[in-house]
């Protein structure tokens, strides 16, 4: 990513046996880090990992599917049933980084509380309230915000304690509306999905054949 925060490509793989990470094994190793490799797909520093998810029951799942167990939004953990992230029978729900998806989305329940959360940041702190005048391709926009708005970051939080964070500028998008300057909350309201925002500024490392996935933080890392 630029410093526009646009994706200028994606270079997406599952564990399917028609992904080009399996039928390139040979050469891939069964790792990915977006477009490094085998021996060259490595991650160092101090980073975390969160275990994949590989079966539900005796269906192998191709995407990749975390367990997530809440969320913190400017520092405070939400009041999110973690019932809401977890994969039901017939892989159904559940949890999945995906750098196909440009945007994050959670399902409705979890989305309701973080919206609730950063409308009351923004009105309480700064008497900012949501632009209402028309439909937007986000759900939550605020128009002709002053500089001195201080955005907060959010984290997701995984079984095994490990917390990816996402900085304001992926969690909120800026751009010229018709209307004046915006920026939005770069969350929907549908099934739960970490998205290539949110993964931004971040190397990650998706180890199919440990079935973990690793991360780091590292400003303007490119996904």
């Amino acid at each position: 990513m630029d410093d526009t925060n646009i994706i200028g490509g994606v270079f997406g793989m599952d564990t399917s046996p028609r992904s080009l990470l399996t039928q390139l094994s040979g050469e891939t190793k069964i790792h990915t880090s977006y477009l490094r490799f085998g021996n060259d797909a490595k991650i160092s520093g101090d980073f975390k990992t969160i275990q994949l998810l590989t079966k539900q029951g005796n269906t192998k799942l191709t995407r990749y599917y975390v367990v997530c167990t809440g969320i913190s939004f400017s520092g405070k953990i939400l009041p999110i049933n973690p019932e809401l992230f977890k994969l039901k029978p017939g892989i159904e729900g559940g949890f999945v980084f995906d750098s196909g998806s440009p945007a994050t989305y959670l399902v409705e329940g979890a989305f309701n509380v973080l919206k609730k959360s950063v409308i009351d940041y923004f009105g309480m702190k700064y008497n900012l309230h949501p632009f209402t005048e028309r439909k937007l391709d986000y759900d939550l926009c605020y128009l002709g915000v002053p500089k001195r708005v201080v955005k907060p970051g959010m984290a997701y939080y995984f079984q095994g304690g490990s917390k990816f964070e996402v900085d304001p500028n992926s969690l909120f998008l800026t751009f010229k509306a018709k209307e004046g300057n915006m920026f939005c909350m770069n969350v929907m309201a549908v099934p739960n999905i970490l998205g290539a925002y949110h993964q931004s500024n971040h190397v990650l490392l998706f180890d199919v054949e440990k079935n973990v996935v690793s991360f780091n933080p590292m400003p303007h890392a490119c996904i």
